[in-house]
């Protein structure tokens, strides 16, 4: 099967080779994966990794041979509640293994499961750095704010704490209002941890990424933005230490190989197989948006919240 996937690469057109002059660009898709930097920002793999909200019509799905979906949860759903099942000749596409759950049963024999893996066993130091797009989709703020100081006492209380905090509006939404989420998710790290933080830019966090004392924590725990993260692989690459985000326990696809990610960490490839199928357009709502020639998802439903955190469990959890 893995060698049938190389044939299939090698085959295939790439989306970074014409990023910005093939049929799938548009400025709408383009601006949704703006709005979740730097956790989407571009890299090159060869299994084609991008973001769904690019594919809006049939002929999209039959461009590529290949297709390494870097979707969270919202994204991830609304691919397949526009396309319920495939027709015609489309292409191989990899899913996250940890959202296995949401791919429709039409999809299943179409579809593999990835994970990206850090062999290097974790070892948490007391110098910490957290890493958090600040908006309902990608922390489900409005569950997770409950949850988040029972999280925290994961971490000693005396930590050395920084934090890099990428304030979005609702990448599906569209719409700009004010939130004070980023308020109430600095105020909860401010009362638990007994040292103030310290707020990075990106490029300071770029640069304590070579340290070994350091702890990476992504606080999109539930993959509601983005799975194959930048940031992660990033990270991954070099030296710091990272906490694991959580797994999907349902999970039983076979391991069918690897592809490297770097000389550090890899790409684990499986057969789509998991205990659940919870796909249902009653997880989401459409949204007219501000742009008249779109409607968009607009994905803070509670079910849908609900869903990811009785499916992924924390490692400790498992």
């Amino acid at each position: 099967m893995l060698d049938n996937l190389k044939k299939e690469v090698e085959a295939s057109r790439h989306f970074l080779t014409f990023r910005w002059d093939n049929p799938l660009h548009a400025d709408l898709p383009t601006d949704m994966q703006g709005r979740m930097w730097p956790s989407s920002e571009d890299f090159y793999h060869p299994l084609n990794a991008m973001f769904s909200c690019f594919f809006q019509t049939q002929e999209h799905l039959e461009y590529f041979k290949v297709v390494l979906l870097r979707d969270g949860a919202h994204m991830l759903l609304d691919f397949f509640l526009r396309f319920p099942s495939p027709k015609g000749n489309v292409a191989t596409f990899l899913v996250p293994a940890d959202l296995l759950f949401l791919v429709p049963d039409a999809w299943r024999a179409k579809v593999l499961a990835y994970r990206m893996e850090n062999p290097r066993p974790f070892k948490q130091t007391k110098r910490l750095v957290f890493c958090s797009m600040v908006s309902d989709t990608c922390l489900s703020w409005q569950h997770f704010k409950h949850h988040m100081p029972k999280w925290l006492e994961r971490f000693p209380k005396d930590a050395t704490l920084s934090a890099y905090i990428a304030s979005r509006n609702e990448p599906f939404d569209h719409t700009w209002t004010d939130k004070k989420i980023s308020f109430e998710f600095m105020s909860i790290f401010q009362n638990y941890f007994k040292n103030a933080p310290e707020l990075l830019t990106f490029l300071d966090f770029k640069a304590m990424c070579s340290k070994t004392d350091i702890t990476y924590i992504n606080t999109d725990l539930y993959f509601g933005g983005v799975s194959l993260c930048a940031v992660d692989n990033l990270v991954y690459s070099q030296s710091a230490q990272t906490q694991p985000r959580t797994r999907y326990p349902g999970f039983k696809g076979k391991k069918i190989g690897e592809w490297p990610m770097s000389f550090k960490h890899n790409l684990t490839i499986y057969t789509a197989e998991c205990e659940d199928s919870d796909f249902s357009p009653f997880l989401f709502h459409k949204k007219t948006s501000l742009n008249k020639k779109a409607s968009l998802p607009y994905p803070i439903i509670p079910a849908l919240l609900e869903l990811l955190v009785e499916r992924l469990r924390l490692p400790e959890e498992l």
